[in-house]
């Protein structure tokens, strides 16, 4: 899953929000439409998966050769 559609919080932002009186501040990774944004995740999802395989058939590969 990745943090396509949401925040990833930490200290400095949760301060931001106290600080945000106008909401301005809310606005994350806005698209046209809700098919847009679930096709963008979606995408996202798809190339981090495919990130986790690359490093898992690396591993793999790493221990075949070394064991």
């Amino acid at each position: 899953m990745t943090d396509f559609l949401f925040t990833v919080p930490n200290f400095f932002s949760g301060m931001a929000q106290v600080l945000d009186f106008g909401g301005v501040y809310d606005r994350v990774n806005v698209s046209p439409s809700r098919e847009i944004a679930d096709r963008r995740a979606l995408f996202a999802d798809f190339l981090a998966i495919g990130r986790d395989m690359v490093t898992v058939l690396a591993i793999e590969r790493e221990r075949a050769a070394n064991g």
